[in-house]
């Protein structure tokens, strides 16, 4: 990459080092300061020659830092004036369980497939489209059966709605809560079972699902979403979510943070390893919308205070919001007691209002004190959601380069490690 600088005599260039590994979370970090000198308006190429540990369980990081060495056109000595954050390519890393207990069985009838050994439990309910149990060694971590499903739906935020996208994308609502499973297909190995389910979805495309259960309770996940008919909108978001149990809010990763980024608003955030809360990943707009999410994350770990729950990780990156509450908790059109935002259009409206003219169009009157924690922990697990927009909020589009165009394929995978500490 380049830096430009008015005289980088007048500065530290530093780097910084880190590596983080997957299971542990262990962090590691070299420091050093790279001497560099040279005129205004110059640039000079650099070699920094970094011995890297021959493993497949650690990430690595590079930081650069510039820094004022002293006080000098107005900023004081110290003062960071330019950064970046390179990711070093690393070998990915392959989790495994070791040995599983007993040969994996599957009993599939006009309600459900379930598979199952003495350890295992994996339920996909085919009335409701989505996953309704996954258990290892008698702990659930599908809450009230609300596991694996398909979700395209973002609560829209106050760029939404000035753009329209709020009614202009309800295909991809319906898509995210009324499941048409048209197959479900089984097979099986000596370690594993696949079952392979597809939704046909109101767009006129497809999401395909997978999921391979092993014997030892891993469970790897892939979905691909093919192209819709032309003129179907963009895309809020491409991933799953599922509830895991209250006590599993302990929250760890290693992506973009610690405040909530997008794609479009993410270089003021660097990937590092962060250790917090479901209730901590809230924010609280003013008017609840879309919030807590991150991007850029290679792994996720929800546990309780006794370290049992789950590791989502991924060969790529993957985004994911991890809440106390549901996306429709943050939708306004989902909150019916409040009335819509009447005064901030036209006097013709307020005077003569329609309630279903402003349905998906106007925002409706929620506050903050709407929200309240439910007693569960939400996760979105997202290939991409779209950007925020933000050039206004009365009209403006999210930039081009930041949406999810409908007319073209999508896949993604990612594993699920069940992590039952005794």
């Amino acid at each position: 990459n380049r830096f430009y600088f008015t005289d980088l005599r007048d500065f530290e260039v530093a780097y910084d080092l880190y590596g983080y590994e997957y299971m542990t979370g262990v962090k590691t970090h070299k420091h050093g300061i790279i001497p560099l000198s040279l005129p205004p308006q110059r640039e000079v190429p650099f070699t920094l020659s970094l011995a890297l540990p021959e493993t497949a369980t650690t990430d690595y990081y590079l930081n650069f830092t510039v820094k004022t060495k002293q006080a000098t056109l107005g900023l004081p000595a110290g003062h960071v004036i330019a950064k970046d954050q390179f990711h070093l390519p690393t070998h990915y890393f392959v989790p495994t369980l070791g040995s599983g207990d007993s040969r994996l069985n599957i009993e599939n009838n006009e309600n459900e497939v379930r598979v199952s050994n003495r350890a295992v439990t994996f339920v996909f309910n085919k009335q409701r489209g989505m996953v309704t149990s996954y258990q290892l060694d008698g702990l659930e971590y599908m809450a009230d059966g609300f596991g694996l499903q398909p979700n395209f739906w973002r609560a829209p935020n106050d760029n939404d709605y000035g753009n329209g996208e709020p009614k202009r994308c309800q295909v991809w609502k319906e898509a995210s809560r009324n499941f048409r499973v048209t197959d479900i297909q089984t097979r099986k190995d000596a370690q594993t079972v696949d079952v392979l389910v597809t939704y046909a979805l109101p767009a006129g495309n497809q999401y395909k699902v997978t999921y391979k259960v092993e014997e030892t309770g891993l469970l790897r996940v892939r979905a691909e979403l093919t192209a819709a008919r032309e003129g179907t909108p963009e895309l809020p978001r491409i991933g799953m979510r599922f509830r895991a149990p209250q006590s599993m809010h302990l929250v760890e990763y290693l992506g973009r943070g610690p405040e909530e980024n997008y794609i479009d608003r993410q270089y003021g955030t660097y990937v590092d390893l962060f250790r917090t809360t479901a209730e901590q990943l809230y924010y609280p707009y003013v008017r609840p919308q879309e919030n807590g999410h991150h991007t850029d994350t290679r792994w996720l770990r929800l546990t309780d205070s006794d370290g049992r729950g789950l590791l989502v990780l991924t060969e790529d990156v993957f985004e994911f919001n991890v809440l106390r509450n549901a996306v429709e908790d943050f939708d306004g059109e989902e909150t019916t007691s409040r009335p819509y935002q009447w005064k901030f259009f036209t006097k013709a409206e307020v005077a003569n209002p329609s309630e279903e003219e402003a349905r998906n169009v106007k925002p409706r009157q929620t506050h903050t004190d709407d929200i309240h924690p439910r007693e569960f922990v939400e996760i979105c697990l997202d290939h991409r959601m779209q950007g925020v927009g933000g050039y206004d909020s009365w009209g403006a589009w999210i930039d081009k380069r930041h949406l999810l165009p409908a007319n073209k394929a999508y896949s993604w995978k990612f594993m699920i490690v069940p992590l039952n500490k005794h």
